[in-house]
């Protein structure tokens, strides 16, 4: 299942972490207005879920924490990731 964007979106933040020749990004974007498109799969993304921005899954990384914290709270966002 896939995201379809009908309204306007907020990018909070899409940060690139380089570790010699592996690169990962990782991006946090607020969509409020959206639809759902079966059997549109992405082999770049690996996963996309929903979540309370105050109630964040045990994985979640300490710097994707921040970001989704700097959101919620109405925080500066900050230098690094």
């Amino acid at each position: 299942m896939w995201w379809k964007i009908r309204g306007a979106r907020l990018t909070i933040g899409v940060r690139a972490i380089v570790v010699g020749a592996k690169s990962d990004h990782v991006g946090v974007v607020v969509i409020r207005d959206w639809s759902t498109v079966e059997g549109h799969r992405s082999t770049e993304i690996a996963e996309m879920r929903f979540v309370d921005g105050n109630d964040l899954p045990s994985d979640t990384s300490p710097a994707t924490q921040r970001r989704i914290k700097e959101y919620v709270t109405g925080a500066p966002v900050g230098h690094r990731w």
